[in-house]
């Protein structure tokens, strides 16, 4: 049997650089221009309403666009007939619904 080479550590230098990298993509990755497939479902709505509702209550900051569709999306009946199932039921039926 052949043994697999052993791995040497990664040195510092090897590991600033492995941040830099990481870091990047990160950056990269938040960007706005980065294209991102996302299903337009009911629960893909209803979840990313939730989160910019929770942002919004816990003053965190919102863009203006994220600010605008939630403006949109909370006044529609979909979004405040889950509320109400929400409360009366919990999310996991309301979302079902």
């Amino acid at each position: 049997h052949d043994k697999a080479p052993e791995v040497a550590p990664i040195s510092k230098k090897e590991t600033a650089i492995q941040a830099e990298i990481e870091a990047e993509l990160q950056a990269k990755l938040n960007k706005k221009d980065c294209i991102i497939i996302e299903l337009n479902t009911k629960q893909t709505r209803i979840k990313k309403a939730q989160d910019i509702e929770k942002r919004l209550d816990a003053g965190q900051p919102v863009d203006a666009e994220d600010k605008r569709w939630f403006m949109v999306v909370s006044n529609q009946s979909e979004y405040r007939n889950f509320k109400h199932m929400a409360d009366n039921f919990g999310e996991e039926i309301a979302i079902s619904m």
